[in-house]
């Protein structure tokens, strides 16, 4: 690792978190379009914002959003967000009927999500 002056620390973070952003959009965008079109998913956009309570989101219009931060994460947990975000398209709610759909899509969700439990706050400058 490196530290930066505490000057140098606030321009540091925005070019980093630049960067992240820019990565994050294109692997997002990637998997988005790979899952959607293997599994009859029609997501209307792909955004990338900073939240720092959700990995991801689903809005009404079809705009799937994720966090920056969740590029950091191995690739098989980015995957279990773009599904679980996917499966929104068609289940609005967290209901049993949503879980069977991600389970079926991404079997292994679960260890995904005790994974981002576990890990998700050190996803971050």
């Amino acid at each position: 690792g490196f530290t930066l002056k505490a000057s140098a620390r606030p321009r540091g973070e925005a070019v980093f978190t630049q960067w992240y952003r820019s990565q994050a959009l294109t692997i997002f965008t990637e998997r988005v379009t790979y899952y959607a079109t293997l599994h009859g998913f029609s997501p209307k956009q792909v955004k990338v914002n900073s939240a720092k309570t959700r990995w991801g989101s689903c809005s009404t219009n079809g705009t799937i959003n994720f966090t920056w931060r969740l590029v950091m994460a191995p690739l098989d947990v980015i995957d279990y967000v773009v599904i679980h975000e996917l499966v929104h398209l068609r289940v609005k709610d967290h209901s049993q009927r949503f879980w069977q759909a991600v389970e079926r899509l991404c079997p292994e969700y679960k260890a995904h999500r005790i994974w981002l439990r576990d890990h998700g706050e050190k996803l971050t400058l």
